[in-house]
């Protein structure tokens, strides 16, 4: 090519799963050429083969059958009650005929005992048969070779009744060693215990990994031989127009059911039960939905703008599968709200440095914020936090416990930055501060015991740390912080930069800014709302879980990083927010209705304030906003004026 002066020669590397018909024909027919894998053969088993294998009974009591109206029981068992039915035929069918799966499909099946026919004539398909996962393990663990069982479930919750049920068992409870051995792996356990699941077990004991998709393609265990597939998987979904997260369950697609199937045959030929029959599998879609097609899209969009790309919907229109239009609307209104973009998507001097920083937008603007409003080192705990993980941990036996260390740490006894302040926020600033003092005190090893004894994971403390190292030195290319390269400097509280770092309230204030509009109001019924008036739910490990009040006041409103629906919309790090905070840092509308005493911020958010103080807060308001873009304008952090600007708004909230 480069002899005949032709356009070089481009080469997409990708893996098994892509769709190449559709990459192909985008990329005007180019030829396709498939590098066959290294891996050993895969024996693949159905739901059907798996009934037959272990001669399975599906009981009329478990969640995965589907149930007789109580109807049709009245006129099967004539005068007899359900009650007695139930006692006389405990876990057996009333009559064995009836297809209550609308999947099932009798053609299919012929060959099959009656025993597994009756199964799948029951069988609700949308439910996860915990016993059937029990007793096929208990097979495997008694009749195949030696090698490592990797079980893949759609969540953590499915994960953790499925060791609840495992360890509680007889044949893997009675025994330490292979209950130890029963081994969770999720993006929420701590590090420590992911390394655990790489570890060989001691000869005669079989190691049983519990998995969500992690275990698909992100890392590769290597003495995994069999696979028990569950066929389901939990997918976080983005709905635009509500700005809600959504964490969806569904079933797998063909290619990831391949790609599952693949890990068992890694080290040595494997097997693969898959928990789904072969009717299922055919009907299944040949690819998940495209990671951009799911997502928020103001990261994207903000870069589209940073490379002079275009417009953001013109551009992502010429994607290989666009996002819906409605989104990329969405994601734009996002970030004028922010002040990254104007009305007609021209970049502002906020926008440019959000783009410099490799993080989400809105913690890339609590990073800037906290530079200028001298509570530097705070925030950058809040961000690295938010980034990665909190420091609590998160496994299944310490969860509780975690949870109650993080409400004690905002006890208003407690000395810390959190006292009394209900915020997820401030419990992860104090939590690391007092692991950190403790470390610079008195050494590693008391470090190690204070995090044991507050239920933190280590590892992701010192993952913190090199976080929060990563984004000092960001905020330093962009001429955000001056002065000392060491990074220690950052914590000094001395430092400009640090004047008011622990000062809640500022911190506060930061996260206002940074986070609107994700703001939650209390309702007339003691609920949290959304600005269209939905009900919201704080999640059961935040602090404020279950809580609508402070003390001897009510908190009327929550500041959140992200509200996601499972079975509710649940509020994901919350921290309460005072009216006061609201008016000076939030929204760009600042309405005063002097007739009623009411200052609407934004048009939603409605107080009742005094005309004077409401008058001074505007212009307090004025003065704070036009300091934010003078500094952001210029690239410089905190200043004389600073200073003296941030004393004065100190001593009003």
């Amino acid at each position: 090519r480069l002899a005949d002066n032709s356009a070089p020669l481009k080469l997409v590397l990708m893996s098994a799963t892509i769709d190449t018909t559709l990459l192909s024909s985008y990329l005007d027919n180019c030829p396709v050429l498939s590098v066959g894998g290294r891996t050993f053969p895969v024996e693949q088993h159905y739901l059907e083969d798996i009934y037959e294998m272990v001669n399975y009974q599906l009981d009329q009591d478990n969640p995965a059958c589907h149930r007789l109206r109580s109807q049709n029981v009245n006129v099967l068992v004539g005068s007899q009650t359900k009650d007695k039915v139930i006692r006389a035929n405990w876990g057996d069918d009333i009559d064995g005929g009836e297809i209550l799966n609308p999947e099932y499909d009798p053609e299919s099946f012929v060959d099959y005992s009656s025993k597994t026919r009756r199964n799948l004539m029951r069988l609700n398909e949308e439910k996860i048969d915990y016993e059937l996962i029990q007793e096929l393990l208990v097979h495997i663990d008694d009749n195949f070779e030696e090698g490592a069982v990797l079980v893949f479930l759609p969540g953590m919750a499915e994960i953790n009744n499925m060791y609840d049920q495992l360890t509680s068992s007889y044949h893997f409870g009675k025994e330490a060693s292979k209950k130890e051995w029963v081994l969770p792996l999720h993006s929420n356990i701590s590090p420590e215990e992911q390394r655990g699941v790489f570890k060989n077990p001691p000869k005669g004991i079989r190691k049983f990994v519990l998995a969500t998709n992690i275990a698909e393609t992100s890392i590769t265990i290597d003495d995994i031989v069999y696979v028990v597939d569950a066929g389901h998987v939990k997918e976080r979904q983005y709905d635009a127009s509500r700005g809600l997260g959504m964490l969806i369950e569904g079933w797998i697609s063909a290619a990831s059911a391949k790609q599952r199937k693949g890990r068992a045959g890694r080290v040595r030929p494997g097997v693969c039960f898959s928990l789904f029959t072969s009717d299922r599998a055919k009907k299944m879609k040949k690819h998940p939905v495209p990671e951009i097609m799911r997502v928020p899209l103001e990261e994207v969009c903000l870069h589209i703008r940073k490379l002079q790309l275009g417009l953001c919907k013109e551009f992502l229109g010429r994607m290989v599968e666009p996002p819906h239009s409605h989104a990329i609307d969405a994601a734009v209104s996002a970030l004028t709200n922010i002040g990254a973009i104007t009305e007609d998507e021209t970049l502002t001097p906020l926008g440019d440095h959000l783009a410099g920083l490799p993080v989400d937008c809105r913690i890339g603007k609590l990073l800037l914020l906290g530079t200028i409003l001298g509570c530097l080192s705070s925030i950058l705990t809040v961000a690295a936090c938010l980034s990665y993980k909190t420091p609590f941990a998160s496994s299944y036996e310490e969860r509780d416990a975690a949870d109650r260390c993080k409400a004690a740490l905002c006890f208003s006894n407690s000395n810390t930055i959190a006292s009394g302040q209900c915020s997820d926020h401030l419990a992860m600033v104090a939590a690391y501060n007092g692991w950190l003092e403790t470390k610079r005190s008195k050494g590693s090893g008391a470090a190690r015991a204070y995090a044991k004894g507050q239920h933190l994971s280590q590892a992701t403390l010192y993952m913190i740390t090199d976080l929060r190292k990563q984004l000092v030195l960001m905020l330093k290319d962009i001429g955000f912080i001056q002065g000392s390269k060491r990074y220690g400097s950052v914590d000094d509280p001395e430092s400009r930069y640090n004047r008011f770092s622990a000062n809640s309230t500022f911190v506060k204030n930061c996260l206002c800014a940074a986070l609107y509009p994700n703001i939650a109001m209390l309702g007339d019924q003691g609920e949290w709302v959304s600005e269209s008036g939905d009900s919201l739910f704080c999640h059961p490990s935040s602090v404020n879980h279950g809580e609508t009040r402070i003390g001897p006041a009510r908190a009327t409103f929550l500041v959140y990083l992200e509200k996601i629906k499972t079975k509710k919309v649940y509020l994901h790090d919350t921290t309460v927010v005072t009216p006061y905070t609201l008016m000076l840092f939030c929204g760009g509308d600042f309405n005063i209705v002097y007739e009623r005493g009411v200052v609407e911020i934004d048009g939603w958010i409605k107080l009742r304030v005094p005309a004077q103080t409401a008058v001074l807060f505007k212009k307090m308001r004025q003065i704070i906003n036009g300091h934010l873009i003078s500094k952001l304008n210029t690239s410089s952090g905190v200043s004389e004026y600073s200073e003296k600007l941030m004393d004065s708004l100190s001593r009003i909230v």
